[in-house]
């Protein structure tokens, strides 16, 4: 009989795209525009480099049982040190990724009031920005739910807006010029960017109906109806606005091209589809937050982290106080110091990659210890390895022209992971 708690192959593949689709489709067609014109839409292609990885990690998560954070399975496979290592590199991460989604927010609102001093001064919007987040982190999970759901529908609806007006757009006809192919590897960031996230969705796998055969079913059907997603709204941009539009005013301004007679309701679109485009923006990086709070509220309850009985304290809504306020302490003091967004967004993808670099380490470590493990479990470690290693290997080289600008640049991931050694607790 089907457990109650149960969800379809389709509604799983809903939820894990829902995971991970967030602010960088809306940042990256412009940035993949400027370097490559029409033909950066090939740049999501980055997606079948990342599918080993995903594979490799979903049959990780199906090899070990785990009862912790996605740390847990580095944890039981290679040992608490580098199951500690995995999680504050994970949380690192995706504060990584916070602080950029919350910069790239600034960059938009700076675009709609260049005048502002609460957005012009980078103190003063970081402080609003945080204040409102540690609101919604610090309230009950009912109260944030109530934000969360309308934020969600609102995230898809210039996705889905795109798209349903490719039939009739009248913007200029896609330029195919392989010339033009050769400037892609330098505009990859926030299409891997775009990608992360997916880990989470491997999460529903314990919830699936014949999860043994639906398992790998979600996993893949999400990743690539992901890029379905994630090219055609990139190409639904394309006609509606032109490859020149689209490098200068971004997807954001899409509205102004949508095929409407009325001016009144073009412009009470593009009102509602900032707002939309906007709140996207903030919802992202709220959930990053709430994850990041979870993965840390989750290492101090394994006793993995000194003195981090402090962090499992919660408040009167059962949320996390004061793994809260270092997480927002955090990315405030990223997000005022490294006000690049490329080299955030840059760190985030190194930082998320190491740590899939040594899940797949685990994964092969798991393999080394069976009997007779199968030829394609093997080959799908053997390359979700060098995937792994290849795209932290790029996101190293692209924080900088130099060896000393990328070595400068990864100054605060590296002082953030002496620091995590230094508060790092072995087994008693």
């Amino acid at each position: 009989m089907e457990q109650k708690n149960q969800i379809s192959l389709v509604n799983a593949i809903l939820k894990g795209m829902n995971i991970m689709v967030g602010a960088a489709i809306l940042a990256a067609p412009q940035i993949i525009t400027t370097a490559a014109g029409d033909m950066g839409i090939f740049a999501w292609g980055v997606s079948l480099v990342i599918l080993p990885i995903v594979l490799s990690i979903m049959r990780l998560t199906q090899l070990v049982e785990n009862d912790g954070g996605i740390y847990a399975y580095a944890q039981k496979a290679l040992g608490r040190s580098v199951g500690f290592l995995s999680g504050s590199m994970y949380y690192l991460g995706y504060t990584f990724a916070a602080t950029a989604v919350i910069s790239f927010l600034r960059a938009l609102l700076l675009t709609a009031f260049p005048e502002t001093f609460l957005i012009q001064n980078i103190f003063a919007f970081y402080g609003i920005a945080m204040a409102l987040i540690a609101t919604l982190n610090l309230v009950s999970i009912r109260v944030m739910n109530s934000f969360e759901t309308p934020a969600i529908l609102l995230k898809f609806a210039p996705l889905f807006i795109v798209i349903g007006a490719i039939p009739f757009a009248s913007g200029s006809d896609f330029v195919f010029d392989l010339s033009k192919l050769g400037n892609l590897p330098s505009a990859l960031t926030t299409a891997i960017f775009g990608f992360l996230g997916f880990e989470y969705s491997l999460a529903l796998n314990q919830y699936l109906s014949n999860k043994e055969v639906n398992g790998p079913r979600a996993v893949v059907g999400t990743f690539l109806s992901t890029t379905v997603l994630y090219v055609l709204f990139h190409f639904g941009l394309l006609k509606l606005m032109g490859s020149q539009n689209l490098a200068t005013l971004g997807a954001t301004g899409f509205a102004s091209f949508l095929p409407l007679s009325s001016i009144t309701i073009k412009l009470w679109v593009a009102m509602l589809l900032g707002f939309a485009i906007k709140l996207s923006y903030f919802s992202s990086a709220n959930g990053m937050t709430f994850g990041n709070i979870t993965t840390l509220y989750g290492l101090a309850k394994d006793k993995l982290i000194r003195g981090g009985e402090i962090l499992t304290i919660t408040n009167q809504n059962d949320r996390p106080l004061f793994a809260g306020i270092l997480q927002f302490i955090t990315i405030y003091a990223l997000g005022t110091l490294v006000p690049n967004i490329l080299v955030l967004a840059n760190l985030t993808n190194l930082t998320v990659l190491l740590v899939f670099v040594l899940l797949i380490t685990s994964l092969i470590a798991v393999l080394n210890k069976q009997v007779a493990p199968s030829l394609s479990d093997k080959l799908i470690a053997f390359f979700g390895f060098i995937s792994s290693v290849g795209l932290a290997t790029y996101s190293f080289l692209s924080l900088g022209t130099s060896w000393s600008v990328r070595m400068n640049s990864v100054l605060p991931l590296v002082g953030c992971v002496l620091l995590s050694f230094i508060v790092y607790k072995p087994e008693e």
